[in-house]
């Protein structure tokens, strides 16, 4: 019976021995599935902090592009406003003198002067003198009768 007893012992021994084996093995794998995990985090963190540069730089290059066409439609709305002023000023400058010609032509001008060239060109040219006149009557005549 110490013999049975010796055997169970060392059965037990072994049993205890294998146990204490498998859970080693187990620590291990766990060890080194931890240390896997760890490393794909870390992994993935790096990719998630390229992603944010690529994204950044992405922004970048977007807002670089807009500032770019929005200062080259400034400089073309500038260009074109500098245009239309230099247009303006001499359309401005054109039409002043122009009146100033017309007011020079017509200031030296009497209502004698009118009359008597009216009645040189009548004298001239009797029968287109009188269509004329005809014809402005006609005109002035639709006008002052009115409509109904």
């Amino acid at each position: 019976m110490a013999k049975e007893n010796e055997s169970t012992g060392a059965k037990e021994k072994a049993e205890g021995g294998d146990k204490k084996a498998a859970v080693d093995q187990l620590k291990d794998k766990a060890t080194g599935a931890k240390s896997k995990v760890e490393e794909k985090a870390q992994e993935l963190i790096g990719d998630l902090d390229e992603m944010t540069h690529e994204e950044r730089e992405a922004t970048r290059r977007i807002l670089t592009e807009l500032r770019t066409k929005l200062d080259a439609g400034k400089e073309a709305a500038r260009e074109k406003l500098h245009h239309l002023r230099e247009r303006a000023s001499d359309t401005y400058e054109t039409a002043t003198h122009k009146a100033h010609e017309l007011h020079d032509r017509v200031g030296d001008t009497s209502l004698k002067d009118v009359e008597q060239s009216v009645g040189e060109y009548i004298k001239e040219k009797p029968g287109k003198s009188l269509l004329i006149a005809a014809a402005v009557g006609f005109v002035a005549g639709l006008f002052l009768r009115g409509r109904g």
